[in-house]
């Protein structure tokens, strides 16, 4: 079950990211509007947060069922969901190499959990190691956003959607003794000090992406996004409750063949003209005006007008 919420989570991650990057397309045509007054105005981006915030509801599901180590990686199938909406809903043309890429990426994700079989820990981690780990990864992300301040977009993109990926495998293992307290104690939930840095260090990281969203290229930004946060959970997972992976010679040869092929059809995805070009900040490349959901937009659009004007 904690596979399907995970998976469940990647697709709503997928829709929302979408939904976001529209508004905020929509919103940067629109004169005379502050940023965030101008995403507050577009409802798609007010349903990206609401898809977004359904992801986070699964995700949190799948932490209370299964190991951090599992969940995260699963996270991952998020950049395949965005090419296959982006090739069904918006009607993109698209090369054969990228449904490969996305399938391959799956497959490798697949085999490489099934091969490393992490656990879930056991160890209850200390206030101490808490604050240690939490302490070490906002001063990263922290510096992450001092460091992106200068530089080209797709470099501020870049550091921004890993900074923000550090704080969201912050909020991961958060998530985890947040949700024991819920199940077990939902009237101390108030009173557990993770609830209040999951809802700070959550909400900041949110900002920082949607400020990766808006710096630079989508894929320069979900690439730091979905590459470093699984990565980064599983060592916050390790170090907090000694989650463990299976080892040994044929074990660690064949989960390395396996990560080699899921970050190399997960490059191929990134570079694909389907997310690097349909998000630039270009108006050819704007993905407004483009495929069934425009459509079906512009069909709700004429229902209004006609429904006033009766």
């Amino acid at each position: 079950m904690a596979i399907l919420f995970a998976l469940c989570a990647a697709l709503s991650n997928a829709l929302g990211s979408i939904f976001q990057r529209l508004g905020i397309e929509e919103a940067g045509l629109v004169e005379g509007r502050g940023f965030l007054r101008g995403l507050l105005a577009r409802p798609i981006w007010i349903g990206g947060l609401l898809t977004m915030a359904g992801g986070f509801v699964f995700q949190a599901i799948a932490l209370h069922l299964g190991a951090v180590g599992v969940v995260q990686p699963l996270l991952l199938a998020e950049l395949p969901f965005v090419i296959l909406i982006l090739v069904v809903w918006f009607s993109q043309a698209h090369a054969r190499g990228d449904l490969v890429a996305v399938f391959g990426a799956a497959a490798g994700l697949a085999g490489l959990l099934g091969t490393m079989q992490p656990t879930d820990g056991t160890r209850v981690p200390t206030d101490g190691r808490w604050l240690v780990v939490i302490g070490g990864g906002l001063v990263v992300e922290v510096l992450c956003v001092l460091v992106a301040l200068r530089g080209s977009p797709s470099w501020r993109a870049l550091i921004l959607g890993t900074g923000a990926a550090i704080g969201f495998s912050m909020v991961a293992s958060l998530t985890k003794p947040v949700t024991q307290v819920l199940a077990t104690s939902p009237g101390h939930i108030a009173a557990t000090w993770q609830t209040w840095a999951l809802a700070v260090i959550g909400g900041g990281s949110f900002v920082v992406m949607q400020r990766a969203f808006e710096s630079g290229p989508f894929s320069i930004s979900q690439g730091g996004l979905i590459l470093v946060n699984p990565v980064a959970s599983i060592g916050i997972g390790a170090l907090l409750f000694g989650c463990e992976v299976k080892t040994g010679v044929a074990r660690v040869l064949l989960g390395l063949i396996e990560a080699a092929v899921l970050i190399g059809c997960l490059v191929v995805v990134l570079r694909s003209p389907l997310v690097a070009e349909t998000h630039e900040n270009s108006a050819t490349h704007h993905l407004l005006g483009t495929g069934r959901i425009a459509r079906y937009r512009a069909v709700r659009s004429r229902d209004r007008r006609s429904e006033r004007a009766s």
